[in-house]
């Protein structure tokens, strides 16, 4: 077997990994519409057969700015599980990015694998499930008049309405929502990171200042950026019809971890619904 690092995943890889991927419904939000073009940039390791072209097996994994690992992903055609093909490429990932630094391995951390790769000598106990959550244009907006209500009811409403807000986004169709607690402030309280393509937004990287927590500075935020990927960059862009949005073709999905009860609790409270789950194992180096 020949195992190989791959730094930039190419058009050939992208296309096997992807058509594994739509014979496995289940794994599909991984990759998902919202991130294939992320997917090209993922850095990781393939195992194919000596002198063949076709794929065995795959570890991607994602890290951090301090180039420390945060997360590993992979699979193994069904036809060749349970035959040591995953041991041996992990074995040779980990050998590979120690001797290389190619990413720091030299502390304890959790990293998440499927489950059905469990067998890896590393794994420690213990297991986490992460949700797939969506949420469609129809289904927003037949509630989107009573989570309005539900913001002129809190006790801080004149508060969040005092705050500042600034959308940033570019041509990519990637962009932050940022809120301020006043205009004097540099840094923003609260951040929400946003990914568009193919009538489906992604939204991630939800973050609330620790001070500023249970104040529904949150649930306020993420109703304004509903808003806006539902109605204004529909109208920005689609102006000439507005079917999209009325049979409801958008949705917007988020991911979050099962064992997040805050963010579940928050995310079902605006709508979102669990539409796929996955469960990981966690794995110590």
């Amino acid at each position: 077997m020949n195992c190989q690092f791959i730094e930039k995943m190419s058009d050939n890889l992208y296309e096997k990994i992807e058509s594994y991927y739509l014979a496995h419904p289940e794994y599909e939000f991984y990759y998902n519409e919202c991130s294939h073009n992320n997917l090209k940039q993922y850095a990781g390791y393939e195992l194919t057969p000596d002198g063949e072209a076709k794929l065995i097996s795959f570890l991607s994994f994602l890290k951090d700015d301090d180039n420390r690992l945060l997360e590993l992903s992979g699979f193994t055609i069904e036809d060749s599980r349970n035959k040591g093909f995953f041991n041996e490429l992990y074995s040779y990932a980990c050998a590979d990015m120690k001797s290389t630094q190619k990413i720091s391995l030299d502390y304890q951390v959790c990293c998440l694998l499927p489950s059905e790769l469990t067998n890896i000598s590393s794994l420690s106990s213990g297991s986490v499930n992460e949700l797939l959550m969506e949420i469609t244009a129809s289904e927003y907006l037949a509630i989107q008049e009573k989570l309005e209500e539900k913001i002129r009811h809190f006790n801080n409403y004149e508060m969040l309405q005092a705050m500042t807000a600034f959308i940033n986004n570019d041509e990519t169709n990637e962009g932050e929502y940022l809120l301020y607690e006043d205009e004097a402030n540099d840094e923003p309280c609260a951040v929400a990171s946003y990914s568009s393509e193919n009538n489906c937004s992604n939204i991630y990287g939800v973050y609330v200042d620790k001070d500023k927590r249970n104040k529904k500075i949150a649930f306020y935020m993420l109703k304004n950026l509903l808003d806006y990927l539902f109605t204004d960059q529909i109208s920005d862009k689609q102006s000439q019809d507005q079917s999209a949005l009325r049979t409801g073709n958008r949705k917007i999905i988020l991911t979050v971890k099962d064992c997040n009860l805050p963010a579940l609790s928050l995310y079902k409270s605006l709508g979102f619904k669990v539409k796929a789950k996955a469960e990981f194992s966690l794995i110590k180096f």
